[in-house]
């Protein structure tokens, strides 16, 4: 399940410099012999030992092939992945729960699929709009494909066309390139990865981005199409389509995805695309079973310094991350963790979602209480006979909203004893 890692630690909580195991080269200059750079690099079993300023120091790799001996084609289970961290851990003196991620590949190894593996890849069409590109080897052989986003990307390939292995192996991963998604599942450093639970997590993560992946069913292609269905599917089986309606008109991508699915749904029992997601789903829980052994082993690691939230899985209205679990400070919209953005933010920052997004939250926090006061100011401003605020009504909601502004220039003064009432005006 897990593949590539790369984790920070503090060289205090590790034992890096003085370790036999680790060979620290640095480059020097010829000629004068000084270290031209503050890095210093070991290599060991697969994974890159990169020591910074001797303070830090960054291990990546494939924790796959550290276990495996440099195989990650076939599986890695769960009890697998707490044995190889419990390995890193003795011989480096880990402080796991402060060895921080920073990328992590996570998926899962496919054999015996309902297509012929090399069709499978060749029938996925995009991803959320996105077009997948070309991944090669290093004889400049396709061995599959791959999408990037903001925080994550994911890959689909042939693992045993990489390796020139007799049989296919069908690999679906995804890249987390950025760790917000990641914390959102309350996964934060390499002890999480041997918590069971976390895997539920993940595996829920990773089975809604291949459902969100559009494929050309193989099947659709000898059914007995209505006339507007068999018009519309040359354009539902184009990249280049929905690419185009995508950022031309998202309503009509929207429309459109569904439309196919429903035809896909109307002729198809049993389509490609949700047998591939059962099999990736018996597959996971059978690798995410741990044994006796390692649920003993997970006693002697250090113990968690936080708690959980409700552990179900949710999508934000305007951030397509799950609702963390981890305690912390966290935005006061989306309630996403930002305890890595300066002291005093309240909302999660235009640097991590992008300015776009950044904006969507600040509004929804102050468009309320903006548009609020600006009824309010229109109606007590009326030129009447009367006292326009003998007339108004707020609820005990809408007072608190008007509060934002008390003790400033802004501040409105309306009639204390009015009633609550359900409407702004009577």
């Amino acid at each position: 399940m897990i593949d590539f890692v790369k984790v920070q630690i503090n060289l205090a909580s590790a034992n890096i410099l003085d370790n036999d195991l680790l060979d620290l080269k640095s480059e020097v200059s010829n000629k004068t012999g000084e270290v031209i750079t503050s890095r210093k690099i070991a290599n060991f079993r697969n994974l890159k030992f990169t020591v910074i300023n001797d303070q830090h120091c960054y291990i990546s790799g494939s924790l796959h092939k550290y276990w495996h001996d440099g195989i990650n084609y076939d599986s890695f289970s769960i009890n697998e992945i707490v044995n190889a961290i419990n390995d890193l851990r003795d011989r480096f003196n880990i402080d796991l729960s402060q060895a921080e991620l920073r990328n992590l590949e996570v998926g899962v190894n496919l054999r015996e699929l309902p297509v012929p593996t090399g069709s499978f890849i060749r029938s996925v069409i995009i991803h959320k709009g996105e077009p997948f590109n070309r991944i090669k080897n290093l004889h400049r052989k396709s061995i599959g494909i791959e999408v990037y986003h903001q925080r994550y990307g994911i890959k689909i390939y042939d693992k045993g066309r990489q390796y020139s292995l007799p049989y296919p192996v069908l690999r679906f991963e995804i890249k987390f390139s950025k760790m917000h998604d990641l914390n959102a599942l309350g996964i934060y450093n390499l002890f999480d990865l041997c918590d069971p639970e976390n895997y539920k997590h993940l595996k829920k993560y990773v089975l809604d981005k291949f459902n969100e992946i559009l494929l050309i069913e193989p099947q659709l292609q000898k059914k007995k199409l209505k006339p507007v269905e068999e018009r519309n599917l040359p354009n539902y089986t184009n990249p280049k389509y929905w690419e185009n309606l995508k950022y031309g008109n998202p309503k009509n991508y929207d429309y459109h995805r569904k439309r196919y699915q429903q035809i896909i749904s109307n002729y198809i029992p049993y389509p490609v695309q949700t047998q591939v997601a059962d099999l990736m789903n018996k597959t996971w829980n059978k690798l995410a079973q741990p044994d006796e052994n390692t649920l003993a082993k997970l006693t002697t690691f250090r113990k968690k310094k936080f708690s959980h939230f409700n552990p179900s899985y949710k999508e934000l209205k305007y951030l397509n991350i799950p609702e963390p679990y981890k305690i912390g400070r966290r935005c006061k919209i989306t309630g996403i963790d930002i305890s890595d953005q300066r002291p005093g933010s309240k909302f999660i920052s235009a640097k991590n979602v992008g300015y776009k997004e950044a904006h969507k939250v600040r509004n929804q926090d102050s468009n309320p209480r903006n548009n609020l006061k600006r009824r309010v100011r229109k109606y007590i401003g009326c030129q009447t006979l009367f006292n326009m605020n003998d007339f108004l009504k707020l609820t005990k909601e809408q007072k608190e909203m008007l509060s934002f502004w008390k003790g400033t220039r802004h501040e409105i003064h309306i009639d204390s004893n009015a009633k609550p009432d359900e409407h702004l005006y009577r």
